[in-house]
């Protein structure tokens, strides 16, 4: 089973769900490739800790 997680469009501000592990998606309200953070955050939080 695909684990999904949610997000904020950035355009329309619209909540979506992607598949966790995607790098964008697009959103289906206005079609807007949105581009998942979440990958960059986990680096910034493994820098700073260091």
């Amino acid at each position: 089973m695909v684990q999904m997680a949610q997000m904020v469009c950035g355009s329309c501000r619209q909540l979506f769900s992607y598949p966790e592990g995607t790098r964008q998606d697009k959103c289906s309200c206005c079609e807007t490739v949105n581009f998942v953070l979440e990958g960059f955050f986990l680096l910034l939080m493994s820098v700073s800790c260091v």
